[in-house]
C-alpha cells in the first residue's frame, strides 16, 4: 500500500526540462538527446574549428566547444546552450574532420590496430546569466 502511494506520489511531480539549443550539425549528438527525451533544437554555430599553432589535443577539444556555445549563445539570449566538440588523437596528432569518404577510409586505416585516443568536450551557457554562472559539464 506504501510503496502503490510511493508510486502515484512520484507520477504525480513532474519535471519541466528546459529546451536546449544544440550548437551543433552533429546527428550522432541529436540521437543523444533524442534518446533521453530532451527537447532540443540544432543551430550549428559555423566557427572557424582551425587548429591554433601549438595547440594541444585537450586545448584545442575546450576551446572549440566553448566557442561554439558562445557563438551560439550569443544568438540566443537566455536560451540553454550546449557546445560540444570531439577529437580523435593519434600519435599526438589530432584527427580532424574527413574531407571526403576516401579521406575517412584512409583515417580508419590509420587507426585499425592502433591504440588512439578520443577527447570529447561538452559547454553549456546561459546567456542571460552572469559569465561567472557559465559552467562546464564533464
Amino acid at each position: 500500500m506504501e510503496v502503490e502511494r510511493n508510486n502515484q506520489a512520484s507520477q504525480d511531480q513532474s519535471i519541466t526540462i528546459p529546451k536546449l539549443i544544440l550548437a551543433s550539425a552533429s546527428p550522432r549528438r541529436a540521437e543523444i538527446l533524442r534518446s533521453v527525451g530532451w527537447p532540443f533544437e540544432a543551430l550549428p554555430a559555423h566557427i572557424d574549428e582551425s587548429r591554433q599553432d601549438g595547440e594541444k589535443a585537450d586545448a584545442y577539444v575546450e576551446r572549440v566547444a566553448r566557442v561554439k556555445a558562445e557563438a551560439v549563445a550569443a544568438r540566443c539570449p537566455g536560451s540553454l546552450v550546449l557546445g560540444a566538440d570531439t577529437v580523435v588523437v593519434i600519435d599526438d596528432q589530432i584527427l580532424g574532420k574527413p574531407r571526403d569518404e576516401a579521406d575517412a577510409q584512409r583515417m580508419l586505416r590509420g587507426l585499425n590496430g592502433r591504440w588512439h585516443g578520443v577527447g570529447e568536450r561538452r559547454r553549456w551557457a546561459i546567456k542571460s546569466l552572469p559569465r561567472s554562472h557559465r559552467g562546464q559539464i564533464r
